[in-house]
C-alpha cells in the first residue's frame, strides 16, 4: 500500500485504521501499535518495484534505468523490513502474543480481490521487458480499469472515474513540479558554484573521513524530510548532499539511496515525526513516546544506508559472493541488534548475551577489510545462538 501511495502519513492513516486496533487487541501496547504501523508504512517507499514513484526520480537524476534502481533497492529494503520483523517478533514472543485465530485463507483473499494486483505485477513486467515507462503505465492503467468491472463493488461509475482522473492529476503535479524545479535548482547550484562549495564544506566538517562526513550529511537530509514531501526533499538532498558522498568515492546509486533513506526516516523522527504522530492519533498513545518507539522499531532504517555505502554489493553491483557476504553481514547484525532492544532471540536474553550481541554486531558491521574480524563476529553469533538453543531446550 505504501509503495503505491508514496506517502507515509496517508498509508499510516489508511491501513492503520485497521491494523492498529488489531495489534492492540492482540496484546501490543498502544505506543507499540502506533509505532509499528508508522515505521512499516514509512518503508513502503523503500520497497521495489514501485517505491512511491521515487524509483523513477532516482533513475532520472542518477542517469540509470528504472530496473537498475529497483534491483539496487531490493536487498536494502529486505534488510529494513527484516529489522522491523525481528523487533515485532521479539516483543510478541516475549509476551506470548499470538496471531489471530480466524484468518482467511490466501485463496479466498485472491478470489475476493487479489486479481486487482495483476496490473501492478504486469506494470513491473512491462518495464522489465523494455517498454517505456509511459507505455507500461498506460497498459497497466487500462487493465486496472477493465478489472474493476469484474465485481459490482469495485466497478467505477462516471463520477468515480472523474474523481480518479482529478486525483491522478494532483498526484502527477506533486511529482512533476519538483522535477521541473530540480532543473532550475541544479542550474543555480552549478552557475553559482554552490554545489562544489557544499561538497567542500561537508568534507571539511567530516575531516575527510567518510563515516563522519556521512553523519554530517544525514542531519540536513532528515531536516529537509521533516518539512516537506519526501519526493521534494529527496530531489533537494540529491542535488545538495549526494555529490558530497560521490566525491568521497561512494557509488552514485548508493549515495542517492543513502540520502533518500534519511530524508524518508524523518517521518518517524521526533520532533516532526508525522507518520508516528498519525499512528499515535489512531492508537490513542502519546505522540512523542510513539515517535521514540518508532525510532527504536525502525533502527534498521538508520543502519542500512551505511551498509549500502560501505558494502556496495548490497545494491547488486558486485559478484554473487560479495553480495552474499554483504547481505549476510547486514541481516545477522540487524538480528543481533534487534535482540538487544527486545531482550529476546530464540528465548529471553540475559544482559551478558545482549552485551555479546553488541560486540558481535559491531565486529560484523566493521569487518570491511578484515576477514579475521568477520570470522570473530560470525563465531560470536554462532555461540550466542547455540547458548540460546541450550537455554530453550533446558526450559
Amino acid at each position: 500500500m505504501g509503495m503505491i501511495s508514496g506517502s507515509a502519513v496517508a498509508n499510516t492513516a489508511g491501513t492503520g485504521a485497521i491494523t492498529i486496533p488489531l495489534m492492540k487487541k492482540s496484546g501490543f501496547q498502544a505506543t507499540e501499535a502506533g509505532a509499528i504501523e508508522a515505521i512499516a508504512s514509512t518503508g513502503g517507499q523503500l520497497m521495489p518495484p514501485i517505491m512511491g514513484v521515487s524509483a523513477f526520480i532516482i533513475a532520472e537524476i542518477v542517469g540509470v534505468s528504472y530496473l537498475r534502481v529497483a534491483l539496487a533497492a531490493a536487498l536494502p529494503a529486505i534488510l529494513y523490513y527484516s529489522g522491523i520483523y525481528f523487533m515485532v517478533h521479539g516483543y510478541a514472543a516475549k509476551r506470548n502474543i499470538g496471531g489471530l485465530k480466524d484468518v482467511p485463507s490466501l485463496l479466498s483473499l485472491i478470489k475476493s480481490g487479489g486479481y486487482l494486483f495483476i496490473p501492478i505485477i504486469l506494470l513491473v513486467y512491462f518495464i522489465v521487458i523494455g517498454l517505456t515507462l509511459m507505455m507500461s503505465a498506460l497498459r497497466a492503467t487500462v487493465l486496472a480499469i477493465g478489472l474493476s468491472f469484474i465485481k459490482k463493488k469495485t466497478r467505477l461509475s462516471l463520477g468515480d472515474f472523474l474523481d480518479v482522473m482529478i486525483d491522478t492529476g494532483k498526484r502527477a503535479a506533486v511529482v512533476a513540479i519538483p522535477c521541473a524545479a530540480a532543473g532550475f535548482i541544479m542550474g543555480v547550484f552549478m552557475q553559482t558554484g554552490l554545489a562544489a562549495k557544499m561538497a567542500t564544506i561537508f568534507i571539511k566538517i567530516g575531516g575527510g573521513n567518510l563515516f563522519l562526513t556521512l553523519l554530517a550529511m544525514a542531519f540536513p537530509c532528515m531536516l529537509l524530510g521533516m518539512g516537506m514531501p519526501t519526493v521534494t526533499a529527496y530531489i533537494i538532498v540529491a542535488l545538495l548532499m549526494a555529490p558530497v558522498a560521490i566525491k568521497l568515492g561512494v557509488t552514485p546509486i548508493a549515495a542517492h539511496l543513502f540520502v533518500f533513506y534519511f530524508a524518508l526516516m524523518a517521518m518517524v523522527t521526533p520532533p516532526v515525526a508525522l507518520a508516528a504522530y498519525t499512528g499515535a492519533g489512531i492508537s490513542g498513545a502519546d505522540p512523542t513516546t510513539t515517535g521514540v518507539k518508532a525510532l527504536q522499531m525502525g533502527f534498521s532504517g538508520f543502519i542500512t544506508p551505511f551498509l549500502m555505502v560501505y558494502y556496495p554489493a548490497l545494491t547488486l553491483s558486485g559478484d554473487p559472493v560479495s553480495i552474499f557476504l554483504a547481505f549476510g553481514r547486514g541481516i545477522i547484525s540487524i538480528y543481533l541488534i534487534s535482540g538487544v532492544f527486545t531482550g529476546y532471540y530464540l528465548t529471553e536474553a540475559s544482559l551478558f548475551e545482549r552485551a555479546l550481541a553488541i560486540v558481535g554486531s559491531l565486529l560484523l558491521l566493521t569487518s570491511l577489510h578484515s576477514t579475521l574480524v568477520l570470522i570473530i563476529g560470525g563465531v560470536i553469533f554462532c555461540l550466542l545462538i547455540l547458548f540460546q538453543c541450550y537455554k530453550l531446550k533446558k526450559r
